[in-house]
């Protein structure tokens, strides 16, 4: 996620390769910089993955394992829209993708770009309560859960003085 390349090139867009033994989808963000776009690696030795579709958002996978009888899961990769007007798009993004593959094993993983409460953010302006219930509102009707996490309480910072940071 946020791939953090320097400088794009649209040859180099929406490219599966290989990758010392890996294999490697990029999906950058056609605006350039450093911001956003997706990266996928995966050990070929270790499991298969089956990429069922994907673009400057989402990369989305089924997974299994080389061993007998092993489930396949689905896995799906999310950059959210990070622009305030149009983080709904990552909402109906969600919902279009669940109704896409059914698949009762999903993870659905990534930079939504949308906290779904305040205590999920620290610093700059309040977190937008409309995006919020429609974050909370798309993650129940396509069944996920908040697996929550472990360790440090922010996972971005935006490195600027103390009067204007963010994390």
């Amino acid at each position: 996620m946020e791939t953090k390349k320097l400088k794009y090139k649209s040859s180099t867009l929406c490219n599966i390769g290989d990758l010392n033994g890996n294999f490697f989808v990029d999906c950058s963000t056609s605006g350039g910089g450093k911001a956003g776009g997706l990266g996928l690696l995966w050990n070929k030795e270790s499991v298969n993955i089956d990429i069922k579709g994907f673009d400057f958002h989402y990369i989305d996978v089924f997974v299994s394992a080389h061993t007998p009888n092993s489930p396949t899961w689905r896995a799906t990769d999310i950059y959210g829209y990070p622009q305030n007007h149009n983080k709904f798009l990552t909402c109906n993004l969600i919902i279009d993708l669940s109704n896409t593959i059914h698949n009762s094993a999903w993870l659905l993983f990534g930079d939504f770009n949308i906290v779904l409460n305040n205590n999920e953010k620290q610093g700059g302006n309040p977190i937008d309560a409309n995006i919020a219930n429609c974050f909370r509102n798309t993650l129940n009707v396509c069944h996920l859960k908040d697996l929550g996490y472990h360790g440090l309480p922010f996972t971005w910072a935006n490195n600027h003085d103390p009067e204007s940071y963010i994390q």
